[in-house]
């Protein structure tokens, strides 16, 4: 962590125990505390709270976790952090404490029981996608960086990441029925390298996440359609990070693997395929500029 992440860090506690509009509690001998003391301290946010919060749900047992969740301690930190972002950032220490507070909520998901709770609960996955509207770019990037992983658990995660973009893309009342538009218009606006590779990395996982190739090769030209690869072609030619290089390069190769791959499958179709779908996604691939991403 850099010093200045440190110092704002610093100045962001600070001004939190200045205005006095969060009240701490000490949180030493967590482990000994029943979980609805914890949701308790949930709904008195603070950047000392929460970071104590934080600790305590990266290493406490299952046993402890299943009962935390059982009692709807995940709900109130959703609700929690949904008062939170709607609040905005008037301040630095608004912004560090919506931050921790998601990184508690990223705690939890650290955890078999945690992601599961996640993918079997719509509402939940909701109020995650929801924190996308934030003004802070660390606070986007952690919530990316969450639905990826949820994305990658399991095809019922990929649907729910899915559904829950959808309920945010309809709350802003934006007319594109696609779902992943929200992360491609994020993508082309931002001018901050680490969160446009999280979000790069997004992509991939949720391509990377399906495993039948015409539902994969489906979406990803879908998501060419709404201008995905004209913003990755830009990237390549404009940033030198290597995190956002690595991203670009797989999603190079996975778009080259499955043309190869589904050249293949017209040759040798298999009983469940469709001939006709794949030919016209071959079709597309071959017309979509520099498809074959090769330097020459």
């Amino acid at each position: 962590m850099s010093i200045k992440w440190n110092l704002a860090r610093q100045k962001a506690a600070e001004e939190s125990r200045r205005l006095s509009f969060t009240s701490h509690i000490d949180l030493n001998g967590l482990d000994k505390v029943e979980p609805n003391l914890v949701i308790d301290i949930i709904r008195r946010p603070s950047i000392q709270n929460y970071t104590s919060l934080k600790k305590f749900l990266s290493k406490c047992n299952r046993r402890w976790l299943e009962k935390f969740l059982n009692m709807d301690g995940m709900e109130v930190l959703l609700e929690t952090m949904e008062i939170l972002c709607d609040q905005g950032c008037a301040s630095v220490a608004d912004a560090f404490i919506q931050l921790e507070c998601i990184l508690c909520i990223k705690a939890i998901l650290n955890s078999t029981a945690g992601i599961e709770y996640i993918t079997d609960c719509k509402q939940a996955s909701r109020l995650i996608a929801k924190a996308l509207n934030s003004e802070s770019v660390m606070v986007r990037k952690q919530i990316v960086e969450i639905l990826s992983a949820i994305s990658m658990y399991s095809a019922e995660g990929r649907d729910v990441v899915m559904e829950a973009l959808e309920n945010f893309k309809v709350s802003l009342q934006l007319r594109s029925k696609f779902p992943y538009q929200i992360i491609i218009d994020e993508l082309r606006d931002e001018n901050i390298t680490a969160y446009k590779a999280t979000l790069v990395t997004f992509v991939n996982c949720v391509l990377r996440g399906e495993e039948d190739i015409d539902r994969r090769i489906l979406l990803r030209n879908e998501m060419i359609g709404y201008g995905l690869l004209d913003v990755i072609n830009k990237l390549r030619l404009n940033d030198d990070d290597k995190d956002l290089e690595i991203q670009i390069a797989t999603f190079d190769e996975e778009l080259s693997k499955d043309e190869h791959q589904l050249l293949e499958l017209i040759d040798t179709p298999r009983e469940d395929s469709f001939p006709h779908f794949q030919l016209f996604n071959a079709i597309f691939i071959k017309v979509i500029p520099n498809s074959s991403f090769t330097n020459d």
